[in-house]
């Protein structure tokens, strides 16, 4: 069920306060408890989430944008343009306080503006309550840490525009070696190219990680040589590519165009 109670058991701190606002739903409350200070669009949309839908519920971004104004939009009634972008970025945001909230190419099963909530995370519509679990990593630095490493998952090896096995498309992340609820900071020192699945947070959905005693027998049968070759990327902490392979990283980034040139020439 969504949540009806949105302060779990506690005092609604507008009411608490006398504040008029607290006669609105908590995404309509564009300040904080008899202050000028902005609610802010996060909590808000996230209060509206928690309190519409559960876990598996599929959201759309036209819902969204027509309950949960922006800011502006709340103050003076009129909305902004590429409301889209903004509701997407705040589907990303919710995730770095434990919400699990997948698009359409994490579930294929979605379209276009279909969001799957998977996990509610901590209640930021609450004043004061909401932690980040990592601070956020500037767009230049994530960029900075994507070229460093190839443009590949270092944990998995699958790389950008690649899918997995199951053909679901690989989305790369910065993840953080040290997280920062351990005061790790998003610097390239602490950073590494990481794939969705490799960097999310909630881990108790995934399969326990594989063991020595499980993997050890097929590796012990491999020939020297491959066994040589695990040896060496497991020195060096990820797996080393061969020139043609990092040829073929670069060429995935040609034009459809260029691409089919690039076949053409090669099938001669």
């Amino acid at each position: 069920m969504p949540i009806m109670d949105l302060f779990l058991g506690g005092v609604d701190p507008w009411a608490e306060k006398c504040d008029p606002l607290a006669s609105e739903p908590l995404w309509l409350r564009p300040t904080r408890p008899n202050s000028r200070a902005k609610y802010g669009a996060l909590p808000r949309t996230a209060a509206y989430i928690a309190a519409h839908f559960d876990e598996g519920d599929i959201i759309t971004l036209k819902e969204l944008i027509s309950n949960v104004p922006d800011n502006e939009g709340l103050m003076t009634g009129e909305s902004r343009p590429n409301l889209d972008t903004q509701y997407q970025r705040r589907f990303r945001q919710l995730r770095d306080f434990g919400w699990k909230i997948k698009n359409s190419l994490e579930d294929r099963s979605l379209e276009p503006g279909q969001y799957r909530l998977t996990r509610i995370g901590q209640p930021l519509w609450i004043p004061g309550q909401g932690e980040a679990r990592n601070p956020r990593v500037p767009p230049r630095v994530a960029q900075a840490v994507f070229e460093r490493d190839g443009n590949r998952c270092i944990l998995c090896g699958y790389g950008a525009g690649e899918s997995y096995e199951d053909g679901s498309p690989v989305q790369l992340r910065a993840g953080h070696r040290i997280p920062g609820a351990r005061r790790g900071k998003p610097t390239e020192e602490n950073l590494r190219t990481e794939c969705a699945r490799c960097n999310d947070a909630i881990r108790d959905e995934r399969p326990d990680p594989v063991t020595l005693d499980e993997v050890w027998p097929a590796i012990r049968r491999q020939p020297k040589r491959e066994k040589d070759r695990i040896l060496e990327w497991l020195l060096v902490g990820q797996k080393t590519r061969t020139e043609p392979e990092r040829l073929y990283d670069r060429a995935r980034y040609l034009s459809p165009s260029e691409r089919r040139e690039l076949i053409e020439r090669l099938g001669h």
